[in-house]
């Protein structure tokens, strides 16, 4: 499951980099499981239109989507393809919202309708204007992403992730030494038979979870409205396993919930940069751990 889910998502990495929307559509629809198992509603909801739509192109832009123009190359080369939203952030986006551009100028809608229809217009007069200035270089228009510098720096962060799995972790790729029972990777946790069940049973859980949205909600005969609300996949995982505390609310009413002193930690330090009275020095003086360390002196010894 896991090795499928990371197929999936370097797959439509791939199809963006190279420009091929065949495997594009492929990876959109392989990946929809997993929007639907991990409860995102919204790419739940919104992925299939999405990918019905893509099906459904014109045929002139359906052509020129499969000879990879489906992706925006600003070099030549391979697998240096970006995604539209990156192009356009520096080239109509820049120039439109930019110095110049319609953001401070005006609020009037007709102002506004005619800067989205000629702003690709404009902000090609721009670029070609402060190209021939000599204010900017051809290389000023491509994305940081695609540039050297950060395309070396994705490399050595690839090269830190492979090594961190293999020396610290249980290595997901070593398909030989699998151990026979569902372990969490990070920790080495194996899980319990319910949480193994649950997750090895995600993926057809969530396809009838699929195919019930799409009959009730993208049917001809829709019984539900689309907008309605998405069942939950209410698939175990190892967080579960946690020990559950009873929490009183201000209500009077009990609830159980996992106490994670870890992330209870890091939402208290965000605290102490947007509340006056929640000062460093006060949340470091809270130990964080199961035993008080007043208990101990400072070898580790118990206090008597």
């Amino acid at each position: 499951m896991f090795l499928n889910s990371v197929s999936s998502m370097l797959q439509n990495i791939r199809a963006e980099r190279n420009g091929i929307s065949p495997l594009h559509l492929s990876s959109i629809r392989a990946m929809l499981p997993l929007f639907f198992v991990t409860n995102r509603n919204n790419y739940s909801r919104w992925t299939p239109v999405y990918h019905l739509d893509m099906l459904n192109l014109h045929a002139e832009v359906e052509a020129r989507f499969n000879n990879e123009f489906f992706a925006m190359f600003q070099k030549a080369g391979s697998f240096n393809g970006v995604w539209s939203h990156m192009a356009t952030e520096k080239s109509i986006i820049k120039y439109s919202k930019g110095n110049g551009g319609i953001v401070g100028l005006t609020r009037k809608k007709s102002a506004l309708i005619r800067c989205n229809v000629t702003r690709h217009i404009v902000g090609h007069f721009s670029v070609a204007m402060k190209m021939r200035s000599g204010l900017v270089t051809a290389d000023d228009n491509t994305h940081d992403e695609s540039r050297p510098p950060s395309m070396k720096r994705d490399e050595q962060q690839v090269i830190d992730l492979i090594s961190h799995l293999q020396e610290t972790m249980v290595n997901p790729f070593d398909i030989q030494h699998h151990p026979s029972e569902l372990v969490n990777i990070s920790t080495g946790l194996k899980a319990s038979k319910e949480v193994q069940e649950s997750l090895l049973n995600a993926i057809d859980t969530c396809t009838a979870m699929i195919k019930k949205f799409f009959d009730s909600a993208l049917s001809a005969g829709m019984s539900r409205s689309f907008y309605g609300p998405i069942q939950r996949s209410n698939i175990k995982t190892f967080s579960d396993m946690n020990k559950k505390t009873k929490l009183k609310c201000r209500s009077g009413e009990t609830v159980q919930g996992n106490i994670n002193p870890e992330l209870i930690f890091c939402r208290a330090l965000a605290l102490t940069k947007c509340r006056d009275d929640v000062p460093v020095e006060k949340l470091l003086s809270f130990p964080i751990g199961p035993i008080s360390t007043s208990l101990f002196h400072d070898d580790g010894t118990m206090r008597k």
